[in-house]
């Protein structure tokens, strides 16, 4: 892979304006906002693919929740009764963690 790699794209006006006034205001090169729009793209897509993909291994491996325990858990927010316990337990159970405190803070 080489060190750098060139592109050429074809923006509408409105964006090119948009990136040429921004460019000025925060004097930086429009290839360096270009460069820093593209790297925080790519960051956030590839962490969706990552979240989509664990979480489709935990229903794999049966690591689920079913709807009516979670409605529990949100109707119980707020409330004398706040289902913590249980919250704390599913913690353990969906990430395999030991260590979870017994309570929140």
């Amino acid at each position: 892979m080489s060190a750098t790699t060139t592109l050429t794209i074809e923006v509408p006006g409105a964006i090119g304006d948009r990136l040429e006034q921004l460019a000025q205001a925060v004097s930086r090169s429009k290839n360096w906002l270009a460069q820093e729009a593209l790297r925080a793209f790519l960051d956030l897509q590839e962490w969706q693919l990552r979240a989509i993909e664990k979480g489709v291994a935990d229903a794999d491996a049966g690591r689920l929740v079913d709807h009516d325990g979670v409605a529990a858990w949100l109707e119980s927010w707020g409330s004398d009764q706040e289902l913590r316990e249980e919250v704390i337990e599913l913690l353990r159970v969906l990430h395999g963690a030991r260590k979870w405190p017994k309570r929140f803070p």
